[in-house]
């Protein structure tokens, strides 16, 4: 069964400046909760480095295919309730898994997960986020579960190892970076597995889930694997689906200064109309024009315009998409 750790980050609407801290109030995980992720290119990505005024530049990142959501319930709503009772909040797979965590003013924990044929149940909680976290924090803390004959027993390493600067395609944002390592052995008593998962999360103060995450995963025993998986809100790169499907759209860079560009990819040659509003709901730029199946760009410039808040709408056949775009 598959564990949820990548918390499917976020549901963004803000930037963020200055030192950050993890709190249980700003990162905690309650029900009601809605998360946004997109899988990201890997190839050639790097990190960075560990320190303070870091500043991490994936402005390039490319992402791949749609947003994944995740929503967070109260564990009473979910079937294995029982089984985990004493969680506080649950998160489901889409596909009838769902993993349990307990929050609490100083700590998440995740205490396991089911599908319904599996159950694993940490009877020592894996520490997954601890509150307050501020940069040059650390924690380590011992963990055990059980499932199906195996026995599970591990180590979880938390270090705030970076503050500083992280750009991505939509803007820049001052972040927090929080790197665990998940050491664990699984066994029975005939197979023994290793498992190292390193993980890199950048978040922001004002958002509840990491903005990028970045894992590697090294599995050893009778055979070994390595994979690596880069994930980004799709709030927080621009890329967000439309109700009918038909067409995905990025925004960069954002905030603006001048240019804005709308990238988006059509399924089929359409008309498309794309209008820009400010707050007070009036427009400012509107054109409608024929794009062509595929990857397709268009530039607004807002040089002229003054510094604030708009809506771009975008709208192809019977969808409608509206994207917050921050002038500077």
């Amino acid at each position: 069964m598959k564990k949820f750790l990548c918390f499917q980050l976020l549901l963004l609407c803000g930037f963020s400046f200055g030192q950050v801290t993890l709190t249980s109030s700003l990162h905690g995980i309650v029900p009601g909760l809605t998360s946004s992720v997109l899988k990201v290119d890997t190839t050639g990505f790097n990190p960075g480095a560990s320190g303070s005024a870091q500043t991490w530049n994936f402005s390039s990142l490319f992402t791949i295919g749609t947003a994944i959501n995740s929503n967070y319930v109260d564990p009473s709503t979910t079937p294995y309730s029982s089984v985990y009772s004493s969680a506080t909040v649950s998160n489901g797979d889409g596909s009838g898994g769902y993993s349990y965590y307990i929050q609490s003013g100083t700590e998440l924990d995740y205490i396991g997960g089911s599908d319904g044929v599996t159950y694993v149940y940490y009877f020592d909680p894996l520490v997954v986020n601890k509150f307050p976290f501020s940069f040059g924090d650390g924690y380590v803390d011992n963990f055990s579960a059980y499932y199906s004959g195996v026995s599970r027993t591990g180590t979880m390493t938390l270090t705030a190892d970076g503050s500083g600067t992280l750009i991505l395609p939509s803007g820049s944002y001052s972040a927090l970076r929080v790197k665990s390592i998940e050491n664990y052995t699984d066994s029975t008593s005939s197979v023994v597995v290793h498992v190292n998962i390193i993980t890199y999360n950048w978040y922001i103060a004002t958002e509840h889930f990491p903005v990028l995450q970045y894992s590697i995963a090294q599995l050893s025993g009778s055979t070994s694997s390595m994979s690596k998986q880069l994930l980004m809100s799709a709030a927080v790169v621009g890329i967000e689906e439309l109700s009918n499907n038909e067409i995905e759209l990025n925004t960069y860079p954002n905030p603006a200064t001048d240019i804005v560009t709308l990238e988006f990819y059509l399924k089929e040659e359409q008309n498309v109309s794309i209008e820009l509003k400010n707050v007070l709901g009036q427009s400012v730029f509107s054109s409608v024009s024929e794009f062509n199946n595929g990857s397709n760009r268009f530039e607004i410039n807002m040089k002229t315009l003054p510094k604030g808040i708009y809506l771009a709408e975008v709208q192809c056949g019977n969808g409608h998409h509206t994207k917050r775009i921050i002038k500077r």
